[in-house]
């Protein structure tokens, strides 16, 4: 029940983070928007935090929840268990993203920052890294 908590509270930060702390691009909208391995639907599949990594594929909430990704934006549905009630709770959450020369930022308002995820296994899966209480927690995703 702590990870559960730990990580919504880690996505929280990094998209505060993320909001705060950006500088400025603009794309021409007139551009065709290549295609980017990111685009897809990702399942999380495990938690790697403290260490170790936690399969989440058979865990009740955890395995409802997923990573949409268009051109434009990131959609992550994270779902975890309620500690009190065992119910899932899920939260939405959303962000603007660019592919620049190979380098991904989050968007707002106009202005960017770098995101810290990665692609591997021949772009199947999406790693992304983010600090919470000053531990790395990776969210590890698979198309």
């Amino acid at each position: 029940m702590k990870t559960a908590k730990l990580v919504f509270k880690t996505m929280l930060t990094i998209l505060l983070i993320s909001a705060m702390t950006i500088s400025c691009s603009k794309k021409n909208e007139d551009e065709p928007i290549p295609t980017d391995p990111v685009i897809g639907t990702w399942k999380l599949r495990a938690i790697y935090s403290g260490g170790s990594a936690t399969d989440v594929t058979d865990k009740a909430c955890f395995k409802d929840s997923y990573l949409k990704v268009d051109e434009k934006m990131m959609n992550l549905t994270l779902s975890a268990p309620n500690s009190t009630t065992e119910a899932c709770q899920t939260q939405n959450l959303s962000v603007e993203w660019l592919n620049e020369n190979g380098t991904y930022y989050w968007i707002n308002n106009n202005e960017k920052s770098p995101a810290d995820f990665s692609l591997n296994d021949n772009n199947e899966t999406l790693q992304l890294n983010i600090t919470s209480a000053g531990e790395q927690v990776s969210l590890i995703f698979r198309k």
